[in-house]
C-alpha cells in the first residue's frame, strides 16, 4: 500500500461517534476518507514520475535543438562548399574567355566587340545566379532557425502546460483535504 496515508482510524471512527455517527456509519466514513485520499492525492512518486516526464520532455527539445543546430552547420558548410566551387568556375571561365579573346582578336575588332559583349551577359547571369544561391542559402537558413524557434516555444508551452495543470490539481488537492479537515 505505497499510497497510504498515516491516518489513525481507531480514534477517527471514536470521534465520528462522539458526534453522533453510528459505528457504522463512522467506519463508513473513515473507509470513504481513505480511499479518496488514496485515489486522488498524488504520491511522491507519481510527483517523481512527472519530474521525470519533464526532464523527458526536456532532454528531448534539447536533442532536437542539437540535431537542427547540427543541420544548420551542415547547410553552412554546403553554402561555402558550393560557393567555392562557384567561384572556381567563374575564374575557369573567366581564364577561357581571356583565351578566347586572345584569339579573336585576330579575327577582328567587329568580332570581339560582339564576344565582348556575349561575355559580360555570360558574366552578369552568373553573378545573379551566384546572387539567388547566397538568398536562398540565408533564406533556409533563416526557416531552420525559425522552425527551431517554433518547435522550442512549443516545448516550453507544454512544460508549462504541465506545471500549470499539476499545480492546478495539487491546489485543488490540498483545498478539498482542508475542506475535509
Amino acid at each position: 500500500m505505497e499510497n497510504a496515508i498515516a491516518l489513525d482510524t481507531h480514534s477517527y471512527i471514536k470521534n465520528l461517534q462522539s458526534v453522533g455517527f453510528s459505528e457504522e456509519q463512522a467506519e463508513m466514513v473513515v473507509k470513504t476518507q481513505i480511499e479518496l485520499t488514496e485515489k486522488r492525492l498524488a504520491t511522491k512518486r507519481d510527483i517523481a514520475e512527472i519530474k521525470q516526464d519533464m526532464n523527458n520532455y526536456a532532454t528531448a527539445a534539447e536533442i532536437q535543438n542539437n540535431e537542427l543546430k547540427r543541420d544548420i552547420k551542415e547547410l553552412e558548410v554546403t553554402t561555402e562548399t558550393r560557393y567555392a566551387e562557384l567561384k572556381r568556375d567563374i575564374k575557369e571561365l573567366d581564364a577561357m574567355v581571356k583565351t578566347q579573346i586572345k584569339e579573336l582578336e585576330v579575327k577582328g575588332e567587329t568580332q570581339i566587340k560582339n564576344l565582348e559583349a556575349s561575355i559580360e551577359t555570360r558574366f552578369n547571369e552568373l553573378k545573379r545566379d551566384i546572387k539567388e544561391l547566397e538568398v536562398k542559402g540565408e533564406t533556409q537558413i533563416k526557416e531552420l532557425e525559425l522552425r527551431l524557434e517554433a518547435r522550442i516555444s512549443q516545448q516550453k508551452a507544454e512544460i508549462i502546460k504541465w506545471v500549470f495543470g499539476i499545480s492546478v490539481a495539487q491546489a485543488s488537492l490540498i483545498i478539498a483535504l482542508l475542506k475535509f479537515l
